[in-house]
């Protein structure tokens, strides 16, 4: 007669590799997504380099001098776009700002300057510090401090625009 030993199947340990496979992949699936933020769709947005930025517009005087005073943070992902009805020389302040800020000046969809990491204003002095464009340009877009650098942003870089109506005079 012939005996049967009971044969173990390593169910258990399979079952353990699958847990840590499914464990990995969704912790990169989060990372990825968080680095990666989709764009929020018929929302304005300014592409530079691939990388979009759903943006606030400041197409109004109003808007313009309020800007982004009084935000507390933005997202690599984030910004405010002015687009100006005929090309200027831009003057920027930093009045009511609460985080730093990258500055692009934009003419004719291309970078012509890039200011970078710049502090909110100190309200405690009389003359608040400005930064003027480095010639005419038709739109600034402001980021988050230190984004210009973190994407490779450059001078000389295309800039696209999705949902934005540039205003007229």
């Amino acid at each position: 007669m012939r005996s049967h030993t009971a044969r173990t199947t390593p169910y258990p340990t399979i079952l353990f590799y699958l847990l840590c496979l499914l464990v990995i992949g969704l912790g990169s699936w989060r990372i990825w997504h968080q680095t990666h933020p989709k764009p929020v769709p018929d929302r304005p947005q300014v592409a530079i380099r691939g990388h979009a930025f759903t943006v606030h517009i400041a197409d109004t005087p109003a808007k313009q001098a309020l800007g982004l005073s009084g935000v507390g943070s933005l997202s690599l992902s984030e910004g405010m776009y002015f687009p100006f009805p005929e090309p200027k020389i831009a003057t920027f302040w930093m009045k009511g700002m609460r985080i730093p800020i990258d500055l692009l000046w934009i003419r004719n969809g291309i970078v012509i300057g890039i200011e970078q990491s710049l502090p909110p204003a100190d309200n405690t002095t009389q003359a608040l510090p400005t930064w003027k464009s480095p010639g005419p340009v038709d739109a600034v877009l402001e980021i988050a401090a230190g984004a210009a650098e973190k994407l490779s942003l450059q001078v000389g870089d295309s800039v696209s625009t999705e949902h934005i109506k540039m205003p007229t005079q």
